[in-house]
């Protein structure tokens, strides 16, 4: 289906397709601007890690797909998500903080350098760097 049929579909058939649509679909659902839509995507069963770092790295997609992808730790245990949310300028910072000390040492000086990082997450980056325990890890 083309973008433009999506997108006049009612949100009840909109939220079936996220759910049990194929990979394009699924791809441009989650730049829906239903909120309900895009999450809807989120809950998909066949969904991969792929997919996943994908969404996490679009800043095209809303704050709260962000939100709920940050918060699933059957995601952000996988280090490509973590760190394609880290360095999502529209990823929300309460999310974004506790994953920097996550990050290995090559990823902190990037984000570090980052400029569409927001400001926050780069201090925060910093700090942890100079600190060296990223070093110790």
């Amino acid at each position: 289906m083309r973008p433009q049929v999506l997108s006049s579909l009612p949100v009840i058939e909109r939220i079936k397709l996220a759910l049990r649509g194929s990979r394009e679909q699924r791809s441009v659902l989650i730049r829906d601007p239903s909120k309900v839509v895009s999450v809807a995507v989120l809950g998909s069963p066949k969904l991969n890690v792929n997919e996943i770092e994908a969404y996490a790295r679009m800043t095209s997609v809303q704050e709260e797909v962000l939100r709920v992808i940050g918060t699933g730790r059957q995601w952000v245990k996988h280090y490509s998500v973590m760190s394609a949310l880290v360095g999502n300028p529209k990823t929300p910072i309460a999310i974004a903080m506790p994953l920097v000390t996550r990050l290995n040492e090559r990823d902190l000086k990037l984000v570090t350098r980052d400029r569409t990082v927001s400001d926050g997450v780069r201090a925060a980056a910093r700090k942890f760097l100079m600190s060296g325990e990223a070093r110790r890890r």
